[in-house]
Parts: C-alpha cells; structure tokens; sequence
C-alpha cells in the first residue's frame, strides 16, 4: 500500500494484491492506465463476468467494499512515535482534571447557525 497504509483483514489483503497483480499484467501487455481508470476497472470486477470489458478482467477477485452490505476495506496506517505518545498521554488519569471528560462536539454546523440566522447579507 501507499503512504504507510495497511489493510487490516488479511482476505482483504490477498483480494487487493489479487487486483494489483491484475493491473499488473494490463499494463505489461501495453496498455496505459491512469490513476482513475485503474480505480475503475478495480470496481468492475464487481459486475457479472460478461459485463466486463474485454481485455479488463483481473482473473475473478472483486473489490472488496460495497457500500450496501457489511463488507468493507479497512486500512489503518501506524501510530508515529509522537502519536502513540499523545495517546498514552490522553489515556492517562494525570492529563484529565479530576471528574472532567473530554469536551463533547457540538452537534450544531454552520448550516444549523445559517438556518437559524440567514445569510449575513439580506
């Protein structure tokens, strides 16, 4: 993966590394792809067998994230030294004021406030 990046389930990672050895073999037979389009043809595995375009089936893995069921491709990426020390540092009893929690988010946006206010300029 780029960037330091993992993938968390091991199934996921063999399904990924079954794509990129399918992108692979596109781009060794002469065919340029950018970014975007190999992005595209990872998705299309999805689709029924002769649904795919010729020249652009990676061999039967389908990406593995749906957004309609369950399944989804977690990636996490390393605590830096500074992070897993700010971690340790939050977790412990000294860094809270006796009694006091963490400052909850506001559940209000900015488009709560321009609801409620209108435009500025009316």
């Amino acid at each position: 993966m780029r960037n330091g990046y993992e993938i968390v389930e091991p199934d996921v990672a063999t399904t990924v590394g079954e794509l990129t050895d399918g992108l692979e073999k596109i781009r060794k037979s002469g065919k340029h792809l950018t970014r975007a389009q190999e992005s595209w043809v990872c998705a299309v595995q999805s689709l029924r067998r002769k649904d795919i375009p010729r020249g652009l089936y990676l061999g039967g893995a389908t990406w593995p994230q749906d957004n309609i069921t369950r399944k989804v491709c977690f990636m996490a990426k390393p605590l830096t030294e500074h992070g897993a020390h700010t971690l340790e540092r939050a977790q412990s009893a000294s860094f809270w004021r006796k009694g006091q929690t963490p400052r909850k988010a506001s559940n209000k946006t900015n488009a709560d406030s321009f609801l409620l206010k209108g435009p500025a300029i009316l």
